[in-house]
């Protein structure tokens, strides 16, 4: 199978980034790939310094897309059986053309879903909410995964490099935080229960401000303030418990790093779907109070069994669903779905 990737019109970090860790995961794929890119010095250089196995070929060439030419010049010498473009000013050039190649595109949450379905064949959606009705047939879910870099096996930080003491039931979080984040309710909850420590690795315009609640509620000497850890995986397994207070969208990242970690997963009130199913692979507090948070910790820390229970099943979550070989397996699918339909 033969993918042309397009990525044009882009000045977003993210649509790169995904492009970019797409690529990384494909390369133990036999796909042939071609790289079609908008003027980018940036993206060029990082994609000729990029040293990836294809067993076919790497990059074709890199082409100026500021004609339609390009597309159909790339697609005559080419001859893709499928056109992924990457963002929504890639999917409305690829449109442009005309070509009848089957088109995929990615599908953000920025994005005019309507418009962005008129403008291909199917439309990759990479969350755990499900497609609205009158577009599903569309739409292909892909869930989100994380690379565990080359570090994943190495030892965990221990409690004295945490600044921890050795015998205590220790919990953490890792983000960039705002008072959105409610870490004022986790110093609520473990104020009466002094065996528990909680680590907070992270920064934010706001830390300060939780920094000075921990003192006002006076647990500044159980709570631990680090920097972001330069290995997250290897930094949740120095927990007993991964802590999520308020659930938005990026914590499912840190759901998916404390599962590739095999460590039981506590989130707080959700203004996302979240990946968990609670009491199966992680805890879910629609009542996310202090008291609610104190009972569940309590729980936690009394029950090892249930603390296994939820680690292992969280692990069997990731390792099915959020791999790199899982995704390879939710793009191959949809490349495939695709092809089947134009030839119906």
């Amino acid at each position: 199978m033969r993918i042309l990737h397009i990525i044009a019109g882009d000045k977003t970090p993210k649509s790169e980034s995904r492009f970019m860790n797409l690529l990384e995961t494909f390369s133990a794929v036999n796909l042939e790939q071609m790289a079609l890119l908008a003027p980018n010095k940036d993206l060029e250089a990082r994609l000729t310094a990029l040293s990836l196995p294809y067993k076919v070929q790497k990059f074709a060439g890199l082409f100026d897309l500021r004609s339609q030419k390009a597309v159909k010049d790339a697609v005559k010498q080419f001859k893709p059986h499928i056109i992924h473009s990457h963002s929504s000013a890639s999917a409305a050039f690829v449109a442009k053309t005309a070509t009848t190649i089957p088109h995929i595109t990615f599908l953000s949450s920025d994005d005019d879903e309507q418009k962005m379905l008129a403008q291909c064949d199917c439309a990759i959606k990479v969350s755990f909410q499900q497609p609205t009705k009158d577009t599903a047939q569309k739409i292909r879910l892909i869930p989100p995964f994380i690379a565990i870099d080359d570090n994943e096996e190495s030892a965990p930080p221990s409690r004295k490099e945490l600044g921890v003491p050795e015998n205590v039931f220790l919990i953490g979080t890792s983000g960039t935080f705002t008072q959105t984040h409610k870490l004022d309710k986790i110093f609520l909850a473990i104020r009466e229960m002094t065996d528990i420590h909680f680590c907070v690795a992270g920064a934010g315009p706001d830390l300060g401000h939780f920094e000075d609640k921990a003192v006002n509620v006076g647990v500044q000497d159980r709570v631990h303030f680090i920097a972001p850890p330069e290995h997250q995986t290897s930094f949740l397994k120095a927990l007993d418990a991964c802590i999520i207070p308020t659930y938005r969208r990026e914590p499912e990242y840190l759901t998916l790093a404390a599962w590739a970690a095999r460590i039981p997963v506590v989130s707080g009130n959700t203004t996302a779907q979240s990946p968990i199913t609670s009491g199966q692979n992680g805890l879910l507090l629609d009542d996310a109070t202090p008291l609610k948070w104190r009972s569940t910790l309590q729980d936690l820390q009394d029950n090892p069994e249930q603390r296994e229970k939820l680690a292992a099943a969280g692990y069997e979550t990731y390792t099915q669903h959020h791999t790199a070989e899982a995704i390879i397996r939710s793009y191959l699918q949809a490349y495939e779905s695709v092809l089947r339909s134009k030839e119906a």
